[in-house]
């Protein structure tokens, strides 16, 4: 049974029969095709030679997935697969093919741009993948294919790919949306401010104390829910943001 299957709407599930090895999936890496093709698992299975990528997105936003995100695939150079020593696990990247109709200067459609988002949250969700871009060849986040200079660690032929057109979309719009989704999430779970007030109105008393300086301080009440504070650094850390 496979793991790491996309379980997004837009996803269909078409699995390559390859073995690679196993990796957490630690980033998100944009290509560009440079085919009009609906579909690249027949290249895959065949002509490229042993190269594979986890998934092809098309014009319209739908997409095919090859490769389990939790194995290897082999369109990011370096960024394929590396040990990580410090957490004594083999990190690599999950690549994102497009569909640019055979030209890298074709902009990405919206929809590619949208679904490029859904699949850096869902690598966010499930294996806590940093939404904000690399900021180094090995640091878990997002990014594309030639986003280091030569000699990049993730190209060893140097590509251009996904192309100046759309890594300027990277930047300029798929970054703001990937970062107003994220504030969006918050928003829908941050407590207002009245539930807050209620919140410390249950969880403590002004009982007139005073430290040494003669400042008065709350008191935690007994049997109180967790600290407000504890909460909120919780939320953080489990929508990523700590």
């Amino acid at each position: 049974m496979a793991t790491g299957i996309v379980d997004l709407p837009q996803f269909t599930w078409r699995p390559l029969p390859v073995k690679q090895p196993a990796i957490v999936p630690s980033m998100m890496i944009a290509h560009t095709a440079v085919s009009s093709a609906s579909s690249l698992y027949a290249y895959f299975n065949g002509p490229s030679a042993g190269v594979e990528a986890h998934c092809y997105i098309r014009a319209d936003g739908t997409a095919e997935q090859y490769v389990g995100a939790e194995m290897q695939a082999d369109a990011n150079g370096g960024a394929n697969r590396w040990f990580d020593s410090r957490a004594g696990v083999w990190r690599g990247a999950f690549s994102c093919e497009s569909w640019d109709n055979g030209n890298p200067a074709t902009p990405w459609t919206q929809a590619q741009i949208n679904t490029l988002a859904d699949v850096a949250h869902w690598l966010h969700d499930r294996y806590g993948v940093p939404l904000t871009l690399c900021s180094t060849p090995t640091s878990p986040g997002v990014g594309w294919h030639a986003m280091w200079p030569a000699p990049n660690p993730w190209s060893p032929g140097n590509h251009t790919c996904p192309g100046s057109v759309r890594i300027a979309q990277f930047r300029n719009q798929l970054m703001p949306l990937i970062e107003r989704r994220s504030v969006g999430r918050i928003m829908a779970v941050t407590p207002s401010l009245t539930e807050i007030e209620n919140y410390v109105a249950k969880s403590y008393q002004a009982a007139g104390n005073t430290d040494a300086r003669g400042q008065r301080y709350w008191v935690r009440t007994a049997g109180a829910a967790s600290d407000p504070f504890v909460v909120f650094a919780e939320m953080d850390h489990a929508l990523g943001l700590a």
